[in-house]
């Protein structure tokens, strides 16, 4: 068979594969075209319910992984970053349930004291959700680092880290970048992180597409720690990166990224 037709015989069996993982993936939760995002948070703790390999199969449209995943993974053990932007909480379905690679994530759980009853409790059945989801431990950013780092001496391991986090208490150094046409001032903990334990850091995205009802995963260009002068040049980098998605999709960010991140922490 001519090589022009063997990649065309392989391109209509992954279009076939797809749709049938769409077929018998659970529907999303419903979500009209004009959303708040208040309207997306409640989809996305709705969606959570249906978290299963059907659903991470079937509802994810992925770019990237041949060009920039998979390249990072074969070389070192990879430091995926993001945002609380989309259904973050699903890529790790993502990367049990189509690439077969190992994933947890670094969770906090300092904030707990400062929420409600209810909202604490909540959080804390997701952290479970999240464990059973990826089939590993969660990490959290109050234990000892040596966990941590011991998953990222294995080669093609995948640790998942929020970009924008502040925890009650905790005063880590900021810096401040730029991004979507303002200032941010961020903790540069993942990019020190991925270069102590000489991993690369992938920025990734994840955003719902409504009209489609299906997640648009992205793995954007590996960043090389290693390769900037500083950890605040390598943060900016990853947050350049994720930067049209949050553009593109701003009423599926989380919390308010523009506004709680435009000064530094004052606690």
């Amino acid at each position: 068979m001519p090589t022009s037709d063997l990649i065309s015989s392989r391109n209509l069996g992954t279009r076939i594969k797809r749709r049938l993982n769409a077929l018998i993936a659970p529907a999303p939760p419903e979500l009209k075209p004009d959303y708040t995002a208040a309207e997306y948070q409640h989809f996305m703790k709705q969606e959570l319910l249906r978290a299963t390999p059907a659903y991470a199969r079937g509802r994810m449209v992925v770019r990237g992984y041949a060009q920039n995943l998979l390249p990072a993974l074969e070389q070192s053990s990879v430091v995926l970053g993001f945002l609380h932007h989309g259904s973050w909480i699903l890529i790790g379905g993502a990367m049990r349930y189509l690439f077969d690679v190992p994933y947890t994530v670094i969770a906090s759980r300092r904030n707990l004291p400062l929420m409600g009853t209810d909202e604490a409790e909540y959080w804390q059945h997701i952290h479970k959700i999240m464990a059973d989801y990826y089939g590993t431990e969660i990490f959290y950013t109050d234990q000892t680092p040596r966990k941590i780092l011991n998953w990222l001496k294995r080669t093609g391991s995948v640790l998942g880290v929020a970009l924008d986090v502040r925890e009650h208490e905790q005063y880590p150094t900021e810096h401040e970048i730029l991004f979507n046409g303002g200032t941010l001032w961020v903790q540069t903990g993942p990019a020190k992180l991925a270069r102590v334990s000489r991993s690369v850091i992938v920025p990734c995205s994840i955003c719902y597409v409504a009209e489609h009802r299906v997640h648009e995963l992205t793995f954007h260009a590996p960043v090389e720690p290693l390769q900037h002068q500083s950890d605040a040049q390598v943060t900016q980098h990853v947050f350049s990166a994720l930067e049209h998605a949050y553009i593109d999709y701003p009423r599926q960010e989380f919390h308010d990224l523009m506004g709680v991140f435009s000064h530094p922490y004052v606690g």
